[in-house]
């Protein structure tokens, strides 16, 4: 079978460097960069040496198969798209963000022969959350010390704390974090002493995404709150109602009664109004003119779409020709329509838009199905997974996820892994009556 590894590998050879690299990759991803591309390539290589010397392992399941296809379709169709359409530098960058999604498949077939221990997985996590809430205070009140900033990308005095990547990555990350940590408290019922670390560490995360800013990321911290609700009453959990009745209202009444949430939410109820009257000139503003933009460019081109990159290359010609007036000015100028479905849209028609949307909807039902049974690994593993499906879905309705290295790495990385562990954990909650043996 072309993608099947050939031996299962001591775990003394792999499972340590994958482990070291993991959270390499995890401490850095957003503080900086190119250390954690750097560790994201280790990965990818490492992938592939098992790839090339091992024998056949584990036998491939169903749902291995379409996340498998699922990836390198998704590949496959922005390398023809950039072959039928004349392209530049910029398009060629696209392709290969999304050429990663074919590169990093053999990674899965080496996860899926290691059992990686939570404990090390949830240690980096608590770690990573604690340091997220530290840089973005550090970063709010101006901190200048030089060993941070080399660590940690610090801009001091920036006003929206981010670490060293765009607030919208930074929060997304933030929060996925912050919610994977608090999830342990529900899943392995921890003693009261971890159960302190867990919360110290998911407040500090929870810290670093409100402190970016971004109104969307805020949404999705109230849906997991409602959810966290009603999992509390479906599944009897009634020892929880009591902490979650003082804690979740004295988190809401802190997040009113801080000056930018405040000043985050006035500003978007003036931009709807400002909207309404025909002023566009706002970031929300923005946005929904591009959308507008994005949906008369899917028209023109609905089954095979513009090619890569073509968003700013056909609003930039649009706006020279006239045919932008009364649009806000920033459309022509910004390389996204600032969201993943539009730009799926314009970029690769519907063939675009529904694998973008696979890639949300296949690993969401995955996840979805681990949570709900299985050992308490699987159904961890499981809802983190969703936690970041449904994370970087509200992020995408107001920026574009997967066409960025952070977001793109975690995506994939985080993807791959829950998803084979999840196989080895439970795999029979998850074939589906069909199976590759």
């Amino acid at each position: 079978m072309l993608f099947s590894t050939r031996k299962v590998y001591p775990a003394f050879i792999f499972e340590y460097p994958v482990l070291l690299l993991l959270f390499v990759y995890l401490l850095f991803a957003v503080f900086n960069t190119q250390v954690s591309d750097i560790a994201a390539g280790a990965l990818l290589l490492l992938g592939f040496v098992s790839l090339l010397t091992c024998s056949k392992g584990l036998p491939v399941l169903a749902f291995e198969r379409l996340l498998v296809w699922l990836f390198a379709v998704y590949a496959l169709t922005s390398l023809i798209s950039f072959l039928i359409f004349e392209g530049g530098a910029a398009a060629q960058n696209r392709l290969e963000d999304d050429s990663k999604f074919l590169f990093c498949l053999p990674l899965y077939f080496l996860l899926r022969n290691l059992r990686v221990k939570p404990v090390y997985i949830v240690g980096s996590i608590l770690l990573v959350s604690f340091l997220l809430g530290c840089v973005s205070l550090l970063q709010a009140y101006g901190a200048n010390l030089p060993v941070w900033d080399y660590l940690f990308g610090l801009r001091p005095g920036f006003r929206r704390p981010s670490g060293d990547v765009n607030p919208m990555r930074y929060a997304a990350f933030s929060l996925v974090l912050a919610v994977s940590s608090l999830l342990l408290i529900f899943i392995y019922r921890p003693s009261f002493i971890k159960v302190l670390v867990i919360l110290l560490a998911a407040l500090m995360g929870g810290i670093a995404c409100i402190l970016t800013e971004t109104r969307g990321l805020w949404l999705a911290m109230l849906c997991f709150v409602a959810y966290a609700f009603w999992v509390i009453f479906s599944k009897k959990y009634y020892k929880y109602i009591i902490s979650f009745v003082l804690l979740i209202p004295a988190f809401l009444v802190f997040m009113c009664n801080v000056d930018l949430v405040e000043e985050r939410v006035n500003k978007t109820k003036q931009s709807l109004e400002r909207y309404s009257q025909g002023d566009a000139e706002t970031s929300l503003g923005t946005r929904l003119d591009m959308y507008k933009v994005s949906w008369m460019l899917f028209e023109q081109s609905p089954f095979i779409g513009h090619g890569l990159h073509s968003f700013k290359t056909k609003t930039h010609a649009m706006r020279h020709a006239g045919e932008l007036d009364g649009f806000a000015s920033q459309v022509g100028r910004r390389h996204t329509p600032h969201n993943e479905f539009f730009m799926a849209a314009v970029e690769k028609g519907v063939v675009g838009l529904f694998l973008v949307s696979c890639l949300f909807l296949v690993p969401f039902i995955i996840f979805y199905r681990a949570c709900w049974h299985g050992t308490r690994n699987s159904i961890w593993f499981g809802a983190c997974g969703a936690v970041l499906i449904v994370t970087l879905f509200v992020a995408g309705q107001t920026g574009t996820v997967l066409h960025h290295n952070v977001l793109t790495h975690f995506y994939i990385i985080w993807v791959l892994l829950f998803v084979s562990q999840i196989r080895r954990e439970s795999p029979e909650l998850l074939m589906w009556k069909l199976s590759s043996q």
